[in-house]
């Protein structure tokens, strides 16, 4: 893939994706940002639980495979990403202002006290808060050498009671929120740091095939899917790959970089930053289809491609629901090597992107309906 394949820098969308506002349940932001970035080469379709599908517009513009599964002889390939963020939604307003909340999606409490939240309210409007705890000076001994429960944790926006909260700043119960975080470059002009990399990332790389692979003629149909509710229980890719229906899925995912320190002693690192994408061989929720894995070492090899393989003991991806749709759909899952995800501020190398962009596209210029049948 050359560089002036692409009318946007992944950097460029990186950054606007990152900061749209998205958590699981609450999507809609990134529905509208990937059509503006699609709308000329894609049209669109969303299931009922809020899953949006991207399909490459047919010659005279009126694709009916947008709304039809299968009505194509070639096979679909889908391309799975997930468009949510793990955030935080409104679940009790105490009397003297504060906010207690739930998390949505997997946090890890130590990340959380002092950081700042960005509430919607309920006239799409965003107020600033500041996750508060005990202070230190007030803990036993016991309370400081532990992580803190959630509901040891509150939000504060500045209001001195329930009522301001609800009439003034207009947050009321299941209202949501993300974290608030800025985009940069750390230090390098091929590093960035943000929220929502975890999968934000991944939709950067689904939208750059799609844009690349449009007008070009392959052998196979593909399907850009942007997946709801992926944090809280990878819902949304149930319910898009019975819209698709498809033959081959490749599931672009930033899995958490292991090339920091504590992470190396006992193995060697298997997600390091700008090795390219993570191909990831097994995880407690899809042990990857072999044949598949092997077609894609084979070219991995064959074009001398960035790419490093991971066999992981813990967590999982939309492919863990994908490859059980139907009657079983190969699967394989590229990951996006990410530090810090599921926290407030992630690290990624954008190469990474690229590099993962490209090796799709390859993938996709050798794939038919014959090589998937093989699978």
């Amino acid at each position: 893939m050359k560089k002036n394949d692409l009318k946007y820098s992944s950097a460029e969308l990186l950054e606007e994706l990152s900061l749209t506002f998205g958590p699981s349940g609450f999507e809609g932001d990134m529905h509208e940002v990937i059509k503006g970035r699609l709308k000329d080469i894609c049209d669109f379709d969303c299931d009922r639980l809020g899953s949006i599908i991207c399909r490459h517009k047919s010659p005279g513009g009126n694709s009916k495979r947008a709304k039809n599964a299968g009505t194509s002889s070639k096979p679909t390939v889908g391309i799975f990403t997930h468009i949510d963020e793990v955030g935080f939604m409104v679940r009790g307003i105490m009397a003297n202002g504060f906010i207690k909340f739930i998390n949505l999606g997997g946090w890890t409490t130590q990340t959380l006290p002092s950081q700042k939240v960005l509430i919607r309210n309920t006239e799409g409007d965003y107020v600033i808060g500041v996750i508060g705890m005990k202070p230190p000076h007030m803990m036993t001994d016991d309370e400081r050498s532990k992580a803190p429960k959630i509901d040891a944790l509150y939000i504060d926006i500045g209001a001195s009671s329930a009522d301001e909260v609800v009439n003034d700043y207009k947050i009321e119960l299941g209202s949501p929120a993300v974290p608030y975080s800025e985009f940069g470059d750390l230090n390098k002009s091929w590093l960035y740091y943000g929220k929502a990399f975890d999968n934000r990332a991944g939709v950067c790389a689904m939208l750059q095939i799609m844009r690349a692979a449009a007008g070009r003629s392959y052998e196979v149909e593909i399907a850009g899917v942007g997946s709801t509710l992926e944090e809280s229980g990878l819902r949304g890719a149930k319910t898009s790959a019975s819209r698709i229906k498809p033959d081959l899925a490749i599931v672009i995912d930033t899995p958490p970089a292991d090339d920091t320190p504590n992470n190396e002693t006992a193995f060697p690192a298997q997600g390091k930053l700008g090795c390219g994408p993570q191909i990831r061989l097994y995880d407690p929720t899809m042990i990857a289809n072999p044949r598949f894995i092997d077609f894609i070492k084979k070219t991995v090899k064959a074009d001398k491609l960035n790419a490093q393989y991971a066999v992981r003991s813990s967590g999982g991806t939309d492919a863990g629901s994908v490859h059980l749709s139907d009657s079983g759909v190969p699967t394989v899952v590229l990951g996006i090597p990410t530090r810090y995800i599921h926290s407030h501020t992630s690290v990624i190398n954008v190469n990474d992107i690229d590099d993962t962009v490209g090796l799709t596209l390859r993938l996709l210029e050798k794939l038919s309906a014959r090589t998937i049948a093989s699978f």
